[in-house]
């Protein structure tokens, strides 16, 4: 490649108002390697790191080490095996995402906003991936009967079949049994529920669907080892890689063979904070946080070891990640649904 062609890329595939402005040029990874060598003998060029570039095939397609199928083989595959209504109710930019994650065989990072859907994609994903099953979900508390609902109301399975975490000393549960095993219990609110109740720690989740809160998660990791496919929801719950719950779900999401990590905020404030997730997803590629830490980071070595508190470019940069977004033309998602949240039926007072 020479510099009059370098030129001609730069015209035809990189001149934008937002990469003009930001003198930013946006270029295929698949020219990486010719672009290179153009700019060796007339300009500093600070390359990608190994650890990046060695995943990087000839066509220039981040292929980490994880089941690849065409984008076309893997939107049919997806198509044909999810229920009806649940395959009619994904938009476009769902679909998509859908499609990326199956690609990549269900070891994904979602890192749409809040309001666009992961939940239904990742419920999409997981159902493809469904001989895999036993299903475990890792949420806050908060959205334990959220997921389960969603569960019964997309994949049209039955309630029964779906394992809820529950608090031990709630007032919700203060009556009729004791919590020394896993029973089925009926929530009474807008409507009945009858998922089945994991109360403790030293309880087995053995349903086709668990649903646990982070918390309890991490008080029993040895009876979650079984799960080959997890999802973890709001799973920058799990950046500090010296938290409790991280030391104890990381390792299980490592090893699952499918994991599919939804967040809104992978990175609040420093890039140094996704790489417990991405580490999670590809720990061979991710397998090192000094290197991410010094590549993206700006890390160096202080006086008391090594600090990675700044920023310089992000791993999206390097690997060509994207999140979905609404195109402009498309309408709005639906408002959410308000949040339901069983409560016991105390009494049928007969006073105003």
């Amino acid at each position: 490649m020479t510099a009059q062609s370098l030129h001609h890329m730069w015209l035809t595939r990189a001149d934008t108002p937002r990469t003009r402005a930001r003198q930013v040029w946006v270029l295929p990874l698949s020219s990486y390697k010719a672009v290179l060598e153009a700019l060796r003998d007339n300009a500093e060029v600070q390359e990608l790191p190994s650890f990046i570039t060695r995943h990087v095939s000839p066509t220039g397609v981040f292929a980490a080490p994880t089941p690849q199928t065409s984008e076309s083989d893997a939107r049919s595959a997806w198509e044909r095996t999810l229920p009806a209504r649940l395959r009619d109710a994904l938009l476009p930019f769902q679909r998509d995402g859908v499609t990326a994650a199956v690609r990549r065989g269900g070891r994904v990072l979602i890192g749409d906003e809040m309001g666009l859907g992961k939940t239904l994609q990742a419920l999409s994903v997981a159902y493809h991936f469904s001989d895999d099953w036993p299903l475990l979900i890792i949420c806050p508390s908060s959205l334990r009967h959220t997921w389960a609902g969603e569960i019964a109301k997309w994949l049209e399975i039955d309630e029964t079949s779906i394992q809820v975490s529950a608090r031990t000393h709630s007032r919700t549960h203060t009556h009729a049994r004791t919590h020394t095993h896993i029973h089925t219990h009926t929530h009474t609110c807008a409507r009945t529920h009858t998922h089945q109740i994991i109360s403790t720690g030293k309880q087995k989740p053995d349903n086709l669907i668990c649903i646990i809160s982070y918390d309890l998660a991490a008080k029993m990791p040895d009876q979650l080892n079984r799960f080959k496919i997890i999802i973890a929801d709001e799973a920058h719950y799990l950046k500090n890689p010296d938290a409790k719950r991280t030391k104890a779900i990381a390792p299980l999401a490592r090893a699952a063979t499918r994991t599919l990590l939804l967040t809104g905020t992978p990175a609040l404030s420093r890039p140094i904070e996704m790489y417990t997730l991405l580490n999670i997803l590809e720990p061979t590629v991710f397998a090192s946080v000094v290197q991410f830490g010094t590549r993206y980071a700006a890390g160096f070595q202080g006086p008391y070891g090594w600090d990675f508190t700044g920023g310089f470019v992000t791993p999206a940069s390097d690997c060509g990640c994207t999140t979905n977004a609404i195109h402009p033309l498309a309408p709005p998602p639906p408002p959410a649904p308000a949040p339901r949240v069983p409560c016991p039926l105390l009494s049928l007072g007969t006073h105003v």
